[in-house]
């Protein structure tokens, strides 16, 4: 201002900006209240150009519009003082809480991932180790004893290995019978309680781990009586339990049972055929085919006889199209004569059942070949194959060869097996081969185990009285036999002689074997006939890693990208052979987001 003008320019006029220093150094308009500094025409109350330095900023409202912080010194942003409303948001949402929490934060690059990892921070992600074998990208992997990982894998074990063994019940089963419920994976017991009025009653049990948990009972029938034979009909998810009604009429009824819930439920009576029949003789299979079960058994006319029952709606049953009544002039002739120790299994190659039973009058074994048309089964290919008598017969059928091997006691006392094939209606056996040649050695149970395409086999050995285990295998026309495993040393005494109570769960994949011991008390043992490292598992391999380097594993809170063909939103499990599978299995893995990547929600600890 060294002219009169400047110092007219200066007077609040109102008509220009009354206070101008070099230009843009300093802008006073009073027209808008504005001050500018860098600018000649401020549009804010304080607008700054350039580079401003501020000791200190207190902003008591509002908000920061297009700033950079620190772009131009290495010097901190900090906050003396937070209150309930400081908060860093961006585009009006938070990033910064005043709690001093991140949040809603959308992704962050993989430098900055890393650098989270490394630091130990969030709990997980990716961490490198060390491989001992060569591992491919995208493998389940387990923590060795030495810090290393290695691969899950699963190997066959050269006998059987007895796993925990969980008692069933204190009370005394004096007939009992089981089946293997393949939707639920369960076995279902019925039996009748001889500490309980002799009731029926049943349960059922689930293999978890190495054990069996056994669920609560439930009442089937409040009327003595003695059950002789279950099977699982896998259509209708129901076991049918065939019983003598002894508190009644001593005939034949059948029971349906529920075992999809957390303990089983009966559906009541639904069937009986008007025959008064040792509950010995009963035995039944189920025909995968006709989706249909064939109960067979000695009747009151002395004469060997089928039924086929037809199971609708879950509780609708049919008997040889008779209703849900039948008598036994309305069932199929097998045998005119009375038999003893029947067993039967069904050849899912040919379609068809196979019956053998010991013939009472002349200690004879006999065959026959059953083939269920509508409500009935022809029956076939009948003939005396063992001149000999047998007891505690059992059967099971090796879907990989397409064979049976039947065991059994001989009548000279030793535990023997035979292989048979079936070609059309006629069955051929192999000759007899002896398991146990010690006399009295008791009580054969035998199931396949599709997986190692072997049969488990479990008995008492008369010398100790001890539950054993061993594996058979068929190849060509004869079998083999490993070497025992002890499964019970509590005096293993008894199971009854026609069910079955070895059973395979194919989801566990191990067996299940159930027997009454010195104190009449009934447990169930798991057999296992492989041996895996899943129970190690710690993440995903996130890369392909040599033996002896180092690479990284995708670990829990991490995302796998080396995943293929997953359903989205879909639970995955180390499965015990290796790999992922939707298979439920004792450690969940995660959950897929995309068809390549799997998020591990699952540690193991």
């Amino acid at each position: 201002m060294t002219r009169a003008r400047d110092l007219g320019d200066f007077i609040a006029d109102g008509a220009a900006p009354e206070l101008v220093v070099d230009t843009t150094t300093l802008v006073v308009d009073s027209t808008n209240n504005r001050v500018g500094i860098g600018t000649a025409s401020p549009s804010q109350a304080l607008e700054v150009t350039g580079t401003a330095k501020l000791a200190t900023v207190d902003i008591d409202a509002g908000a920061i519009d297009g700033a950079v912080i620190g772009a131009n010194s290495a010097a901190a942003v900090t906050a003396t003082t937070l209150n309930a409303s400081t908060k860093l948001q961006v585009n009006s949402t938070d990033v910064i809480t005043n709690a001093r929490q991140l949040s809603n934060i959308a992704s962050i690059d993989a430098t900055t991932a890393a650098a989270i990892t490394a630091g130990g921070v969030g709990g997980g992600g990716t961490l490198s180790f060390t491989a001992t074998g060569s591992i491919s990208a995208g493998q389940v992997v387990g923590l060795r004893s030495d810090g290393t990982v290695e691969v899950i894998s699963q190997s066959q074990s050269s006998t059987p290995t007895a796993e925990g063994t969980a008692e069933v019940s204190s009370n005394f089963y004096s007939f009992l019978a089981s089946a293997y419920d393949s939707t639920n994976n369960k076995v279902v017991l019925a039996y009748t309680d001889q500490d309980a009025s002799n009731y029926i009653y049943a349960r059922a049990g689930a293999i978890s781990g190495t054990t069996i948990v056994w669920e609560s009972q439930i009442l089937v029938q409040g009327i003595t009586g003695e059950v002789g034979a279950a099977v699982y009909d896998p259509d209708q998810d129901r076991t049918l339990v065939f019983l003598k009604r002894t508190g009644t009429d001593n005939e034949i009824y059948v029971y349906g049972l529920d075992s999809s819930g957390t303990t089983v439920s009966s559906v009541g009576q639904i069937g009986n055929i008007q025959s008064q029949s040792n509950s010995n003789t009963y035995v039944a299979v189920y025909d995968t085919n006709a989706n249909k079960t064939v109960f067979m058994v000695t009747t009151a006319i002395d004469t060997v006889t089928s039924f086929v029952c037809t199971l609708t709606s879950g509780n609708s049953l049919d008997i040889q199209n008779s209703g849900s009544t039948c008598s036994i002039g309305e069932g199929d002739n097998i045998f005119s004569w009375v038999g003893e120790s029947p067993t039967a299994v069904f050849d899912s190659n040919s379609n068809k059942i196979i019956f053998m039973v010991t013939r009472s009058s002349n200690t004879y074994t006999y065959v026959a070949v059953g083939t269920v048309s509508g409500t009935s089964t022809t029956w076939a290919g009948t003939n005396n194959w063992m001149n000999n008598s047998w007891s505690y017969p059992d059967v099971a059928f090796d879907t990989n060869s397409n064979k049976f091997l039947v065991v059994y006691r001989h009548s000279d006392d030793s535990l023997r097996a035979n292989v048979g094939s079936l070609s059309g209606t006629t069955v051929t056996f192999s000759s007899q081969q002896t398991i146990d040649s010690n006399t009295s050695s008791h009580y054969p149970a035998i199931a396949f185990d599709s997986n190692t395409n072997r049969f488990f086999i479990t008995y008492r050995v008369h010398t100790s009285n001890n539950g054993v285990a061993l594996f058979g295998t068929i190849s060509g026309s004869t079998a083999s036999f490993s070497s025992t495993t002890t499964f019970s040393t509590s005096n293993y005494l008894f199971h009854p002689p026609n069910p079955t109570f070895l059973h395979y769960d194919d989801n566990a994949q191990k067996a299940v074997v159930v027997y009454r011991v010195s104190d009449n008390d009934y447990h169930g043992t798991v057999l296992s006939g492989t041996t895996t490292n899943v129970s190690t598992w710690i993440g995903i391999a996130a890369e392909a890693i040599s033996n002896g380097a180092s690479g990284d594993i995708t670990i829990l809170g991490g995302v796998n990208e080396n995943q293929s063909s997953l359903t989205i939103n879909t639970v995955y499990y180390a499965q015990p052979a290796g790999g992922i599978g939707t298979t439920s299995q004792d450690y969940k893995v995660g959950r897929a987001i995309s068809a390549t990547k799997l998020l591990i929600t699952e540690g193991n600890a």
